[in-house]
C-alpha cells in the first residue's frame, strides 16, 4: 500500500515509521523497542503485525505467525512473559487479522491446532477460583498483563481479549470446517461475556457511574484508558455504547493534559499510544478531536519522527522506556 496526502510532515512521518516496523521486524519475532524493549510480547505484537498487515507486508508477519506454536506451551497459553493473561486473546486476534486481510490458508492449518488449545486455556484459567468476591467470577485470575494499567491485579483488559480471541478462534475453526470446535469456542465467549458484563455492572453500582475502571477492585483512575480496547482495536463495543462513552468521557475530563492522555499510575508521563488509543475511539466515533491528537503527536515527535513510551509534560523529552516504541 502507498499513501500520499498533502501534508508533508505527516507524511514523512508515516515513511519514517513504516521503515521502523520493519527495523523492528526481528526474522521469527518482532519487538517493541531497539534496546529496553527488544523482546517478543504477544499483546505489542498484535498491533505491530496488524499495522504491517495492514501496508501489505504479508511475508513479514507469515514468519512471525508461524511461529506462535512453538511460542505455547503444552496447556495451551501462548507464553512470552509471565502472569500475562491477554497474550491468548491477542495471538488469536492477530492470526484471525492476517487470515481476513490474506486469506493464507496454509498458515491456517498450521495455526489452527495452536489456537484450539489456546482456546482450551482460557477455558480452564477461567476457572481457577483465587477470591470469593461476586464480581471477579468468571475472569481471567489477577495478573500483569499490559503494565501501564498498574500492579497485579484483575484486568478488564485481559478478559476482553480473551473474549475477542475466542469470538475469532470459533470464526477460524468454522473457516475449516471444525464446526465442533468453533461452537465450543463460542459457549466458552458467551460464558465469558456474561461474566464479565455482570462484573462491570457490579463495578458500576459500587463506582456510582456508568464507566469500566481497569477492573473490578478499581476506581476511576488513569488505567482505565485499558478498557478501551473493547472499542477499538478489538470492535467489542460500538463508540455510542454507554460502556464506552461513558469512560470516554470520564478520560478526557480527568486523565488529559492538552490533548495527550496523562498516565500517572505507571509508565509515567503523556502517553503517546495510550493518546493514539483515546483517538482511535474518537475515530470510530466520527469526533474530529481524534485529528487534534494526530497533530499532537506530530508536534512531541523528534526530528527522526520517533516517540517513546512516554514523553515529560514539562521538559518534552522521554521520561520511559526507548527512544522509539514500536507500538507507538
Amino acid at each position: 500500500m502507498r499513501v500520499t496526502i498533502p501534508d508533508q510532515r505527516l507524511a514523512e512521518a508515516i515513511d519514517a515509521n513504516r521503515a521502523a516496523m520493519l527495523l523492528f521486524h526481528d526474522g521469527d519475532e518482532i519487538t517493541p523497542g531497539p534496546f529496553t524493549y527488544h523482546r517478543f510480547w504477544f499483546r505489542d505484537a498484535a498491533y505491530q503485525l496488524a499495522a504491517l498487515d495492514r501496508w501489505g507486508f504479508h511475508a513479514e508477519v507469515a514468519e512471525v505467525l508461524g511461529s506462535y506454536r512453538r511460542r505455547q506451551r503444552a496447556d495451551g497459553f501462548f507464553a512470552s512473559q509471565r502472569h500475562e493473561w491477554d497474550a491468548n486473546g491477542a495471538a488469536i486476534w492477530t492470526i484471525a487479522e492476517h487470515h481476513r486481510i490474506t486469506g493464507d490458508e496454509e498458515l491456517l492449518a498450521h495455526l489452527l491446532p495452536a489456537v484450539r488449545r489456546g482456546v482450551g486455556w482460557i477455558r480452564r484459567k477461567r476457572r481457577e477460583r483465587r477470591r470469593n468476591a461476586p464480581e471477579v467470577q468468571g475472569l481471567l485470575p489477577p495478573g500483569i498483563s499490559a503494565e501501564h494499567l498498574g500492579p497485579y491485579d484483575f484486568y478488564y483488559w485481559d478478559d476482553f481479549w480473551s473474549l475477542r480471541g475466542l469470538l475469532d478462534a470459533a470464526w477460524l475453526l468454522r473457516e475449516a470446517d471444525d464446526e465442533a470446535g468453533a461452537r465450543e469456542a463460542e459457549e466458552v465467549g458467551e460464558e465469558l461475556r456474561r461474566s464479565l458484563f455482570a462484573s462491570l455492572e457490579m463495578t458500576a453500582e459500587r463506582l456510582g457511574q456508568r464507566v469500566m475502571p481497569a477492573g473490578p477492585t478499581r476506581g476511576v483512575d488513569a488505567g482505565m484508558i485499558g478498557s478501551l480496547a473493547a472499542c477499538w482495536p478489538l470492535n467489542l463495543l460500538a463508540p455510542d455504547d454507554p460502556w464506552v462513552s461513558g469512560s470516554l468521557d470520564a478520560i478526557r475530563d480527568q486523565f488529559c493534559i492538552g490533548d495527550a492522555f496523562y498516565q500517572g499510575i505507571s509508565h509515567t508521563g503523556l502517553g503517546t499510544y495510550l493518546t493514539l488509543q483515546v483517538a482511535f475511539v474518537e475515530l470510530e466515533a466520527g469526533d474530529p478531536r481524534a485529528l487534534r491528537r494526530l497533530q499532537w503527536m506530530l508536534s512531541a515527535a523528534t526530528d527522526t519522527y520517533t516517540w517513546p513510551e512516554a514523553i515529560h509534560p514539562r521538559l518534552g523529552g522521554g521520561c520511559m522506556g526507548d527512544g522509539h516504541h514500536g507500538w507507538a
